[in-house]
């Protein structure tokens, strides 16, 4: 139950390092869409920087850090971006040397992390007064069937929306607006991985550091 660090990951997502996912997803639309005003936006875990060129076009002083080198240097090939940095969260203020930030963004990172009222302990941080943090996860009870990586060391905790709801109040935070989403986009999702568990599976990854 301990995050296994970037070396696991830039093993266990080679993949995305060979082709960028270019794909605007739904909750990158929702959030932008749900967000009152423009402003300086930090988003963790930025892989590529696909939100980030995204929200940039939008308005959004936005900046991305993701643990993965190989990531960060895509990004900055595919989309030509100048405000993406190679460090962990811990890292942020020492690396950027920016903060108050009016935005801070994480998707589909929660779940990985090992101590998660320590993280944003440390996004709160780094947020002005007033400001806004954007998140998605998994749905623990999300149809038809959890992906084939939701376990140990991969994904360390699963999320309802009560203890969501839960964890974001009790750290000082107001829940603004929540949504789950739909069951057919899971499915979807599920045949997405069903596919790269296939993959994975004939190229042998698995034994690269996938715990499938």
């Amino acid at each position: 139950m301990v995050n296994p660090g970037r070396d696991w990951y830039d093993r266990a997502y080679i993949i995305r390092h060979i082709a960028i996912d270019t794909r605007i997803r739904d909750y990158y639309r929702w959030t932008i869409a749900s967000l009152p005003f423009r402003g300086k936006l930090l988003d963790i875990g930025c892989g590529e920087g696909v939100f980030i060129n995204y929200s940039r076009k939008k308005g959004f002083n936005a900046y991305g850090v993701d643990f993965s080198k190989e990531a960060i240097e895509l990004g900055e090939m595919r989309y030509g971006l100048k405000t993406l940095f190679n460090c962990s969260l811990f890292e942020i203020k020492e690396v950027m040397r920016i903060s108050g930030f009016d935005i801070v963004t994480f998707f589909e990172v929660l779940e990985h992390i090992d101590r998660p009222k320590e993280f944003l302990a440390e996004v709160k941080t780094l947020l002005k007064e007033g400001g806004y943090v954007a998140v998605s996860v998994p749905f623990r009870d999300r149809w038809p069937f959890r992906e084939f990586n939701d376990y140990p060391p991969h994904h360390l905790t699963r999320w309802t929306e009560k203890s969501l709801r839960t964890f974001f109040q009790t750290n000082g935070f107001e829940i603004v607006k929540l949504r789950i989403g739909s069951g057919l986009r899971s499915y979807c999702i599920f045949l997405g991985y069903l596919i790269r568990g296939l993959i994975y599976s004939v190229l042998r990854m698995r034994q690269r550091g996938l715990n499938i």
